[in-house]
């Protein structure tokens, strides 16, 4: 609803999976329904105003989605991949967009899918969109072997991320077989107070046991490291740098605290809550690595920023790793640069900004303007249709289930 009242070029937004919606929508149109009678959907209508129909359900059996079209567009050096959509933790910082309930394809599709962009377009890399790869283990293990059997890690690199309780020796072991190049893991924070604060269900003794047992099977790690936590303090922010020099990641991530529409932190960044100071609605601002849509009441942006540098120097030299330094700069040399600028020169991050279109401000920026409350009620919002929809989901399993009991 905000998105159309904001950018008046759109006349309708999709709420929630797209796939089946948006298949609805362009039948609609070629038909020159203009009614658009379609869950999941806000719609602009003939006199400006917005509607909002109903909702839309998941779809359980994501085997009904057809593989997507890549044929259609330009080949490329590395592919994503989603074998299976949901996540049930509620971190503060995250909308969860794909639901708390797993819903996962079957194996015979996702092999089917990777063997054909391996076999047509002859990549470099696949990387599983997955929140959580090994949420359903005996699944994983499942699509694991398949690998294994289709020689897939011999043929391409391919990279998961997951959550650090959802990798044991186990599973680890049968990732080696099946080659796996890398396994990213959601790390956050090196307090374990705000672990706890921040719904991610893990402590510090877990995480450095998942990327010790990673390490032990020689499988290289990435880490997602967060500064701007709810409470976040210059010693929780040590306390992080120091975790991510001890878990020692091929390859460490430092981003930003983002006040994204829907999560926690957007509530409690525009209530100025949680040590937040809101600094702006403009969306090219909500960047991880290089945003500036936020600061804490007792923490500088500039100060943030330079642990951000800091964290990379130490997890890269204290741990003697001087080449994989210098290579990491080479490839993220552009990132590299606009942090430099920003915090050690002090520019201003609007010269950072891409190139934009000439008609950009027209477009997408005549439409009325995004006021902080809005995202006080996107959360609220958020939290109601997740909970609906996961009423919905559970209604439509157990019909499911009594079906399969009739026949």
């Amino acid at each position: 609803m905000e998105t159309l009242k904001e950018f008046p070029a759109f006349d309708i937004g999709v709420i929630g999976e797209g796939e089946e919606t948006f298949l609805e929508i362009c039948n609609s149109v070629y038909s020159n329904d203009v009614h658009l009678d379609i869950n999941g959907i806000a719609v602009r209508n003939k006199s400006g105003g917005i509607e909002k129909r109903g909702a839309r359900a998941r779809i359980m059996d994501q085997d009904t989605i057809p593989i997507p079209a890549w044929d259609l567009l330009p080949s490329a050096e590395t592919y994503f991949i989603q074998s299976a959509r949901g996540c049930p933790f509620s971190c503060v910082f995250c909308m969860n967009h794909n639901g708390k309930v797993a819903r996962m394809r079957s194996v015979a599709s996702v092999i089917k899918e990777m063997e054909w962009i391996i076999n047509t377009f002859k990549p470099v890399r696949i990387s599983f969109g997955d929140e959580l790869f090994s949420i359903d283990k005996q699944r994983t293990i499942e699509l694991l072997d398949s690998m294994i059997i289709a020689q897939i890690g011999n043929r391409v690199k391919w990279d998961i991320q997951t959550h650090v309780n959802f990798v044991d020796e186990l599973l680890l072991s049968k990732l080696k077989l099946a080659n796996v190049d890398r396994i990213e893991m959601g790390v956050e924070t090196g307090d374990d107070k705000l672990l706890k604060a921040m719904g991610k269900a893990t402590t510090i003794a877990m995480i450095v046991k998942a990327f010790d047992n990673a390490r032990k099977l020689k499988i290289k790690t990435g880490s997602f490291l967060l500064f701007g936590q709810p409470g976040e303090t210059v010693e929780s922010i040590k306390k992080t740098i120091d975790l991510a020099v001890r878990i020692n990641a091929d390859l460490p991530m430092f981003g930003l605290m983002i006040p994204y529409p829907g999560t926690d932190v957007a509530k409690l960044a525009a209530e100025g809550k949680a040590g937040y100071k809101l600094i702006s609605l403009n969306w090219d601002d909500y960047r991880k690595q290089i945003g500036k849509s936020l600061e804490l009441a007792n923490i500088s942006k500039r100060q943030i920023e330079f642990y951000q540098i800091l964290g990379y120097i130490k997890v890269f030299l204290l741990n003697f790793r001087w080449l994989d330094f210098f290579s990491f700069i080479l490839e993220f040399r552009l990132g590299a640069w606009n942090v430099f600028k920003r915090t050690v020169l002090n520019l201003h991050h609007s010269s950072l900004k891409c190139q934009r279109p000439n008609d950009y401000e027209v477009l997408l920026s005549s439409g009325e303007t995004f006021q902080s409350i809005s995202l006080i009620q996107s959360t609220e919002d958020w939290k109601k249709y997740q909970n609906e929809d996961q009423k919905r989901i559970k209604k439509q399993r157990f019909v499911e289930k009594r079906i399969a009991m009739l026949r």
